[in-house]
């Protein structure tokens, strides 16, 4: 045995990674090497092909120049062939080499069980409760680092349990209750994400004594048509609590904010479930390790994605015929290996399209991503696959931390930027929709539509869910062309316009609609980066109603939609 400083460690993990990132560029390199090669041999046999139609008359002598530009060919072949065997091996030792070092990292999560059930006491015994603090599974090891800084946060969520959610005794004996409370905590693996529980049988959160608060604070309209669990999330935004005094164990409004920030910027995610009167569960998700991932990348719509590979159990290919006939269906379910699974189409969940751009060719098979959850199965639909690539996901900003559905983002070989997306937020997202919808009747469809224009997936997306909470429809476009494709289908009642877009920007936009009588009318919002006051006047003159700057304040945006529209009952 020897000791060994932490911060020793993390630097060799460090260096592992970049000497992984550094081999994938390099193995990048190779490729081109093989495909420039490839490129020469062809050409030169073309040109060898071409001289034996020069007539013989004719003096040429660069036949042996040919030949020995076609040996160089094959020898830079079987230079590429040699390369790419040891860079083969290469990558096996460094993995092999990464994952030891990992494990120096790991430490067992039971570590922090003792420190977990001291809090709980005194935290019971201060408030004058009786709690039950029972591990039903803490089995197994996680990254110290995330450990580390994870403690305070599950600290907070057992004294958030025990102060909001647990009943006095007298209370829960009322209730039918046993006299003691329960908290119980899990920790386990779901894929390539370490998972913790922290579950509660008290009172649960009162989502219309959130849903007040939140119209108090103006982060929901009054009114709204907003399900219960997107009510939930408001209690994670900054300086929110329903509690009307303030005390040193929870309810100072700073809580649950930074667990949330914490673990986000970990990686990770916070989801929440409760049931009223009958208890709340707490669910963190982080990444099991913070070294390097390898994930798919998928395209939708024409954007790159990334998808941890070890959370798909399996990929399928379905014919265009046979997606069709299954998004035709609602819910929509197809069998695998004897396994049901609830399929949505990426663009849908990512408010994009809610069909691929690819079934229009007959022939094409469409991949589909499988995944087997704990609670459910679930598959995913793509347009198209882009191959799979070691990645380091970085986190997000804080302007992304109450979107779920992207768990962070990674730079490829190439340069480009793509987003991770979280695929269990996204598949138990549609497993509640399915199952509400087939709970309850279909609601009218919400008479005021907003269209939003902009050139980026981001915008679009944020825009999208935070109108659609405001009980409004909403349909996307991504920039002047597509926007006028879309207005031949659909009049909306008003368009949210961005200005620089690629193809037709936002300027260009309005003078093509303005001169059409049938869209002359339609109230037209600028959000944009933009704040020259020329870029204002221009704005004006050609009939925009108002010039919001990004980034935009929610409340100030949802006011201008009313003015123009008219409050609606």
């Amino acid at each position: 045995m020897i000791r060994i400083r932490s911060d020793l460690l993390e630097k060799l993990n460090t260096l592992s990674i970049e000497n992984n990132i550094i081999r994938v560029n390099l193995g990048h390199q190779i490729e081109n090497i093989k495909i420039n090669t490839g490129e020469i041999l062809r050409l030169a046999k073309s040109i060898q092909e071409k001289i034996k139609i020069v007539p013989e008359d004719v003096n040429l002598s660069i036949t042996s120049e040919i030949m020995g530009l076609m040996n160089i060919c094959k020898n830079l072949s079987q230079v590429y062939s040699d390369a790419e065997s040891e860079l083969s091996q290469q990558g096996r030792v460094a993995l092999e080499l990464q994952d030891k070092l990992a494990d120096t990292r790991m430490v067992p999560f039971n570590s922090i069980v003792p420190r977990l059930s001291r809090i709980t006491r005194q935290v019971a015994s201060e408030l004058n409760k009786k709690v039950d603090f029972t591990v039903l599974q803490a089995e197994g090891e996680i990254d110290r680092s995330l450990l580390e800084r994870l403690v305070p946060s599950l600290e907070h969520l057992l004294r958030n349990a025990i102060d909001h959610g647990i009943e006095l005794p007298e209370l829960r004996l009322k209730s039918k209750k046993a006299e003691t409370g329960k908290i119980d905590l899990r920790f386990f693996r779901m894929g390539n994400d370490a998972c913790m529980e922290i579950s509660d049988d008290g009172i649960g959160i009162d989502t219309e004594e959130v849903r007040e608060k939140a119209e108090k604070l103006g982060l929901i309209h009054k009114g709204a048509t907003i399900s219960n669990d997107e009510v939930m999330r408001y209690i994670l935004e900054p300086g929110f609590s329903t509690r009307q005094d303030v005390s040193e164990i929870s309810g100072r409004g700073v809580g649950m904010d930074v667990v949330n920030t914490v673990v986000k910027g970990l990686g990770g995610n916070l989801s929440i479930e409760s049931r009223r009167a009958v208890g709340t569960k707490f669910i963190v998700r982080l990444p099991f390790t913070t070294s390097m991932n390898r994930a798919l990348l998928v395209v939708v719509q024409g954007q790159t994605y990334g998808v941890l590979l070890s959370n798909i159990q399996s990929i399928v290919l379905l014919s265009t015929k046979q997606v069709k006939e299954l998004l035709k269906k609602n819910p929509c379910f197809f069998q695998h290996d004897n396994e049901k699974y609830q399929l949505k189409y990426l663009g849908n969940a990512l408010g994009l399209q809610d069909t691929p751009a690819s079934t229009s060719k007959e022939k094409q098979a469409l991949p589909v991503l499988l995944f087997n959850f704990s609670d459910f199965n679930a598959a995913l639909l793509v347009d198209s696959l882009a191959g799979s690539q070691e990645v380091v996901v970085q986190t997000l900003g804080p302007q992304f931390k109450l979107m779920d559905i992207f768990s962070g983002a990674t730079l490829l070989a190439d340069g480009r930027v793509v987003i991770i997306l979280d695929a269990y937020s996204i598949t138990a997202r549609t497993a509640k929709q399915m199952i509400e919808s087939t709970e309850k009747p279909i609601a009218p469809k919400r008479e005021v539509l907003v269209m939003v224009v902009d050139d980026s997936v981001t915008i679009r997306t944020v825009t999208k869910n935070f109108l659609e909470r405001h009980k409004y429809a909403v349909i996307t476009a991504k920039d002047g062309i597509d926007a006028l494709n879309k207005l031949e289908k659909e009049k909306p009642d008003i368009i949210l316009l961005d200005v620089e877009m690629p193809r037709m920007g936002g300027f260009q936009f309005v003078e093509k609609i303005r001169n059409q009588s049938r869209f002359s009318d339609i109230p037209i919002i600028m959000i944009t980066f933009l704040a020259g006051e020329e870029q204002k006047q221009l704005a004006l003159s050609l009939g925009v109603r108002k010039f919001i700057h990004k980034p935009y304040q929610e409340a100030e945006l949802l006011e201008a939609i009313e003015t123009f529209l008219g409050k609606r009952e």
